[in-house]
């Protein structure tokens, strides 16, 4: 009786694992060592491969169909920027054209003025070397009066020579004629007549010394004079050619302004022919700007209407991932999280597109989405050992938080900044589908060293 009871017990265990795989449960294998119990292995083995093959087509079916339904919701995002940059690209050329034409005017008054400006210089210019001619010759003149005053100073040396010899004779004709008079006095009534002539010679030589004394102060202040005249007509002379100097540089000025001017002028020339030649092309750039956003309008007519088409697509591969999410298989959720995330990048494309409205406070964090609640659950206690196990958890979050941040910008009305998120979920997105595969293949590698 126990021996019967034990193998109606298997026996009911096998039909119980046989209603769970026509239920498409494979979770329960059967551990007995009969036939019955190893063909059932192989029918589960075999259906969990057949399963985990079909995951894995509605998986990447998913990734596919939402992947072009987010590229095609990216186009036309794009679409609608070229449109608006077209458009504001027209104005601007218009607005380009207008301001060319009033810079080619400005530029014909502006060659005008330096015309003006080139006949003032050359004048100046004329002027300016008259200037220093005049400067020279006064600087000369002022020279030759100084040498003409030295020669002054050196003929008035000489007359005070003579008038020095003049005074020495007249002072020796007065002690001569003073004897005279002493030795008259002595010969009495004899030298009386002697005696007048010898002060009428005394009296001669006192007014040559008089005369002598101011000629001496005459030719004194003469040679002062002429010391201070020398004084200034050398200060004069030193102006005159410190004036001749800065004459000499301000012409080098004027030069350098009239080359300066003639530069300008050419330059002004090239400038015309330039603006010229951009006052068509800003035309040419407005007709080509106004031709791109019509053919950007028309290309989002036909996004639009791909996406509509797409839409149907999206519905069916969203039933089929529900139905399969309900088998379980190995790695199903690292399987599942794979579509998950593509559909949570393509839902930000739809917001983007206008398609789709969505609020921050309804979207989940990392922790609380399908991969993260598996995770930080239980269930994943058997891959936390594994490298790309550790390393998901950065870029799972970074895909959320970014993702959170680009609904709350945009919603604010800060698209640029909006579209930066976006970008950043994008990059995050490629990180964590490449890390789910690789856990993927180390998960099947270790369950089939286990088997």
């Amino acid at each position: 009786m126990g021996g019967g009871s034990m193998a109606q017990d298997s026996i009911d265990d096998l039909v119980s694992i046989l209603e769970a795989i026509a239920e498409d449960d494979y979770s329960r294998v059967p551990q007995g060592h009969d036939r019955a119990s190893a063909a059932i292995r192989k029918i589960i083995a075999r259906r969990q491969n057949e399963m985990v093959h079909r995951l894995d087509e509605v998986v990447e079916n998913t990734i596919g169909i939402n992947e072009m339904a987010g590229a095609c919701a990216s186009m036309f995002v794009a679409g609608e920027l070229i449109s608006k940059s077209a458009d504001s690209v027209a104005v601007t050329s218009e607005q380009l054209s207008a301001s060319v034409n009033s810079i080619n005017d400005s530029i014909g008054a502006s060659r005008e003025l330096t015309g003006e400006m080139r006949k003032k210089a050359a004048g100046s210019q004329a002027e300016m070397d008259t200037a220093r001619g005049i400067t020279q010759r006064t600087a000369d003149s002022m020279r030759s009066a100084v040498e003409r005053a030295a020669s002054l100073v050196q003929a008035s040396e000489e007359i005070s020579q003579i008038v020095g010899t003049i005074d020495s004779i007249a002072m020796q004709t007065n002690l001569l004629a003073l004897n005279a008079s002493v030795e008259a006095a002595r010969a009495g009534a004899a030298g009386r007549g002697f005696s007048v002539v010898a002060q009428e010679v005394r009296g001669l030589s006192e007014q040559t010394a008089k005369a002598t004394a101011n000629i001496h102060g005459m030719v004194r202040n003469l040679r002062e004079e002429v010391t201070t005249i020398t004084k200034a007509i050398s200060g004069a002379e030193e102006a005159a050619i410190a004036e001749k100097q800065h004459l000499d540089s301000l012409g080098e000025v004027i030069t350098a302004l009239v080359e300066s001017v003639n530069g300008l002028d050419d330059r002004l020339t090239d400038i015309a022919q330039a603006v010229t030649e951009q006052t068509g092309a800003a035309s040419e750039l407005a007709g080509a700007a106004s031709e791109a956003s019509r053919h950007s309008s028309d290309n989002n007519e036909a996004v639009k209407r791909v996406n509509k088409s797409l839409e149907a697509l999206v519905s069916g591969a969203g039933r089929r991932l529900a139905e399969a999410a309900r088998i379980d298989v190995p790695g199903k959720i690292a399987r599942l999280a794979k579509a998950d995330h593509v559909i949570w990048k393509k839902r930000l494309s739809d917001m983007f597109a206008g398609q789709l409205a969505l609020n921050e406070a309804e979207l989940s964090d990392h922790r609380r989405c399908r991969l993260g609640t598996w995770y930080y659950g239980p269930d994943a206690e058997r891959f936390r050992h594994l490298a790309s196990f550790q390393m998901l958890e950065k870029p799972h979050a970074m895909v959320h938080e970014a993702g959170i941040q680009a609904v709350r910008a945009f919603n604010a009305g800060r698209r640029e900044e909006a579209l930066k998120h976006y970008r950043t979920v994008e990059t995050a997105s490629v990180e964590v589908l490449r890390l789910l595969d690789q856990l993927v293949r180390e998960d099947e590698s270790l369950l089939a060293r286990a088997s």
